[in-house]
């Protein structure tokens, strides 16, 4: 049974965004702990349901290894495994600390779809998200050059005129799949171009109609 804390933290996902929880859909709930580097999901075992990180923190990583994300609590994965037959999952999630979690099956969120719309308008809108960003995300890694990419990389990033390098400016490079030279003459051009600035592992966003321009970054 979930604590006060861990029903908070379910209201306030995306999913039950602007709805108050029925009752019975968070009693049935059941809170499910992972310990430091245990998979909780991977291509061959996964399951047909949401999970919703009530505390700690989990990593994804790609089939190749590489870090995708980071999640903390309220964050979300599972999506990829719902409402359709996959035989395998796109990406492995890991607990990086000890991890409780809920799951949310297909069938019980169909039954919240049916009781609470506005759940599945959320569920809606958070696809389309994904379906934005990773269209972004596409065209960052197919861009035409080094300036271009961080350009896209830094709208898709940013948060509130911010974003976090987390993993470091080499890390990013090799995201962007672009050399650390490059890399960082890209970065200094947008700062001396006033589109930007940077202090060690963040960058403000100045302006970002100009960033686009400075970028060729089309609308």
């Amino acid at each position: 049974m979930l604590t006060a804390k861990q029903r908070s933290v379910v209201a306030g996902s995306f999913l039950l965004e602007g709805v108050e929880p029925p009752e019975d859909f968070l009693r049935q709930l059941q809170p499910i702990r992972f310990q430091p580097g245990e998979e909780i999901y991977s291509a061959q075992r996964f399951r047909s349901a949401i999970a919703i990180l009530l505390s700690g923190s989990a990593q994804v990583r790609g089939h190749s290894g590489v870090l995708m994300n980071l999640l903390g609590p309220g964050d979300c994965f599972g999506v990829a495994a719902l409402f359709h037959p996959v035989e395998e999952y796109v990406t492995t999630v890991s607990a990086r600390t000890a991890v409780s979690l809920v799951f949310i099956t297909d069938k019980e969120l169909m039954d919240l779809f049916r009781r609470c719309p506005q759940c599945a308008v959320n569920y809606i809108s958070f696809l389309s998200r994904r379906i934005c960003f990773l269209n972004r995300r596409i065209e960052s890694f197919t861009a035409p050059s080094a300036l271009a990419g961080l350009g896209l990389w830094l709208l898709e990033q940013e948060h509130e005129g911010e974003v976090k390098v987390l993993q470091g400016y080499t890390r990013l490079a090799q995201l962007l799949n672009i050399g650390r030279a490059s890399l960082y003459r890209s970065l200094d051009l947008l700062v001396e171009r006033g589109a930007i600035t940077r202090q060690e592992r963040t960058i403000c966003i100045l302006d970002r109609e100009k960033l686009k321009k400075e970028c060729s970054i089309t609308p």
